[in-house]
């Protein structure tokens, strides 16, 4: 069933979280899932990407590990040279801003 979404494109199955968080059955995921057809639906890299997505169908908790890590990456970075003050007021703005690509379609 897998192969009739994605076709010939790459793909790759990521349940790292399933240590975290009880997946939930798989019949509530696929009628969410459903629900979901032929709606748009608001995007931001930050608060509401495709990763956020699947783990809010998988987990009923949107996630992004990858958001995550980099907010930790910059903050580890910078938080030796700038204060902690700095570093939530730029993670605070990122949240907080819409996605202007969409904004602009």
């Amino acid at each position: 069933q897998l192969y009739e979404v994605v076709g010939n494109n790459d793909y790759r199955i990521n349940n790292l979280l399933d240590e975290k968080y009880k997946p939930r059955p798989v019949r509530e995921i696929l009628q969410d899932a459903h629900s979901f057809l032929g709606k748009e639906h608001p995007y931001s890299v930050f608060t509401k990407n495709c990763e956020h997505f699947v783990t809010e169908l998988r987990y009923g908790k949107p996630q992004s590990r990858q958001v995550q890590d980099a907010v930790r990456t910059v903050a580890a970075g910078a938080g030796a040279g700038l204060g902690i003050g700095i570093i939530a007021y730029a993670v605070a703005t990122f949240l907080g801003s819409k996605d202007k690509e969409k904004q602009t379609q």
